[in-house]
């Protein structure tokens, strides 16, 4: 066996996955999909009696159902300085009946309703975000890189769901950033033989398991425009327990390698042009893959799947 196989040597439009093992949203109301859109639905409407004048102002809502911490959307209100109708961040729960939202209120109003919103916008929702949905039964993860907002309808739209489109009513999350590099003129993946040896009973006996070290080389010959490094601005600063995974063809999502960055790079540019030249971007594998990639067309088995059988 040779001690380093290269399997792809070529072109490719790579896609890099960091996930955060902390939730940056998830959740809570109805949801609905479609092949590129969520929808989550608002909550059932309160009745509001009064506000008060307080500064965070005073909502009384007979059995509100709020928790401190919920965003909420107060439509119909009238009487109140400033006016109250839009999306709000319940600050306080003084009682069942009574809460607070941060505004100044300085002249009390009546009637109205609250309901629990999404607030996409307000909680710092941006595009390439991923919106991921954790499987049911025997199904895999699904998960799609967020294009846009519409935060008056609450509907976020994906580019497509990996793994198919959802079914109605499952929660989804968000944890992550996704970042799809230009095609790079120079992808080359190595996988090297590696050999685990376990000592049982006092070194009498040994146990050896085989897998393999996996690397990545992306080379950008022609260069990159500023726009990409932004996109990579969260993986280049991912945190210890951050996940950093690499798909190395974006049409393959299923072919995919827990990674961290293994080198530094050099961007270089000249004259007036755009581009910051010839970087190329290293990684290595952070755990061994069980198998060797035996697919025809150069790709290996779902390293999701096949991570850490028999190592």
């Amino acid at each position: 066996m040779s001690p380093q196989i290269a399997v792809i040597n070529g072109s490719g439009k790579p896609r890099l996955i960091l996930v955060r093992p902390e939730l940056f949203y998830s959740s809570t109301g109805a949801t609905t999909y479609s092949a590129t859109t969520v929808t989550e639905a608002e909550g059932s409407t309160v009745a509001i009696q009064t506000s008060a004048v307080g500064n965070p102002g005073i909502i009384n809502a007979t059995a509100h159902g709020r928790s401190q911490g919920d965003w909420i959307r107060i439509s119909g209100h009238s009487g109140s300085t400033p006016s109250i109708n839009g999306k709000w961040q319940v600050l306080q729960v003084v009682t069942a009946n009574q809460l607070r939202i941060g505004v100044n209120i300085t002249v009390g109003g009546s009637s109205g309703t609250l309901q629990r919103t999404p607030a996409f916008s307000a909680r710092g929702f941006g595009v390439n975000r991923r919106i991921a949905i954790e499987p049911t039964g025997s199904g895999g993860l699904i998960y799609g890189r967020l294009l846009s907002i519409d935060d008056t309808n609450n509907i976020l739209t994906v580019d497509q769901w990996i793994g198919g489109t959802p079914a109605n009513g499952l929660q989804f999350k968000s944890d992550g950033w996704i970042a799809d590099l230009p095609y790079c003129d120079d992808l080359t993946e190595t996988f090297t033989p590696d050999v685990l040896i376990h000592s049982l009973w006092r070194s009498r006996k040994s146990a050896k398991h085989y897998g393999f070290l996996y690397s990545c080389s992306l080379g950008y010959s022609k260069g990159v425009f500023g726009d990409t490094l932004i996109l990579l601005a969260p993986h280049l600063s991912m945190r210890p327990n951050d996940r950093l995974i690499l798909i190395p063809h974006v049409d393959m999502p299923a072919f995919s390698y827990n990674v961290f960055f293994s080198q530094a790079f050099e961007l270089s540019q000249f004259g007036q042009g755009l581009a910051h030249l010839k970087p190329v971007f290293q990684f290595e594998g952070k755990e061994s893959l069980a198998s060797f990639p035996i697919a025809s067309t150069g790709y290996g088995f779902n390293y999701a799947n096949d991570y850490g059988t028999g190592l």
